[in-house]
């Protein structure tokens, strides 16, 4: 459907979706079936970051079809598989942040109301080797438009992960600048952020090239900015500036930031138009 003929998604369409898939996580059923419902959660995912309430209404139409009625509950049936339970939750929390009153995307990025209080990074890599090298690179990167890290999670170690918080640097600095950060009560300073949300993106997009030359050696990763998302599968890097819908889905999506492959399935076509747009995205090789 041509983005000129879209309809957004609404809060009714959101509602309306919310209680199937919440009970789509308790049904039984073979495991083909739960292939079939897997493929329809991202459908889901991949129409709420389009903001197509077309493709949505289709997808959810889909999931209904899928259901135990026409099973017996015998042995071959089962619980979801973690993988489907993980695309089933986050569908069903990100339509529950659109069906609340002014619970547009862009207000809620993060599934907060409001100006989101820091802005999330995640990286994640195929291999653990390098790490320390890439985590440096983003470090750089956020600090071209003022921002530093304020909290890291313990990395998850086999491939590499790690989730963390950056915020405005001169807020940061202080003790009473990190609590006020903590309480949210910068809120005037966050806002600008937002207000910045092209500037910020247009000044990480052009000077990205450090950080994909620090992937160089990594076959697989992505690393999320919140505004901006790298991703490199199969030894191709992509640059996608996010539009605050696709924000929403990968914040209240984690699983989908380390899997480059279902990462680029939600962006669809902005991932190779993003390529195509920057030089610095097909340059270090692989």
């Amino acid at each position: 459907m041509p983005d000129a003929e879209k309809v957004p998604v609404t809060s009714d369409d959101a509602a309306g979706a919310v209680p199937l898939l919440r009970l789509a996580g308790q049904w039984r059923l073979p495991a083909v079936r739960w292939a079939d419902v897997d493929r329809v959660a991202m459908a889901v995912l991949r129409a709420v970051a389009d903001d197509d309430g077309a493709a949505l209404r289709t997808a959810v139409q889909a999931l209904a079809v899928l259901g135990p009625v026409r099973y017996s509950s015998g042995a071959q049936s089962q619980v979801p598989p973690d993988g489907v339970r993980a695309q089933l939750t986050a569908a069903a929390t990100v339509l529950r942040e659109l069906s609340r009153p002014g619970g547009e995307a862009g207000e809620r990025a993060g599934g907060q109301p409001g100006p989101a209080a820091f802005v999330p990074v995640t990286i994640y890599l195929s291999e653990e080797a390098g790490h320390e090298r890439v985590e440096q690179a983003v470090a750089d990167l956020l600090a071209v438009a003022g921002l530093v890290i304020t909290g890291r999670d313990e990395p998850v170690l086999g491939s590499w992960s790690r989730r963390m918080r950056a915020a405005l640097a001169q807020a940061a600095q202080s003790p009473a600048g990190r609590a006020a950060l903590e309480a949210a009560a910068l809120r005037a300073d966050l806002e600008l952020v937002r207000a910045r949300e092209a500037e910020v993106a247009a000044l990480w997009m052009a000077n990205v090239g450090p950080l994909l030359t620090s992937l160089r050696h990594t076959p697989d990763a992505v690393i999320y900015l919140g505004v901006v998302l790298i991703v490199k599968s199969g030894g191709t890097p992509f640059v996608c500036k996010l539009s605050t819908h696709q924000q929403l889905v990968l914040n209240n999506a984690p699983h989908l930031v380390a899997a480059p492959d279902k990462v680029l399935a939600l962006l669809g076509a902005a991932a190779g138009s993003a390529a195509g747009a920057l030089p610095e995205a097909s340059g270090p090789p692989s």
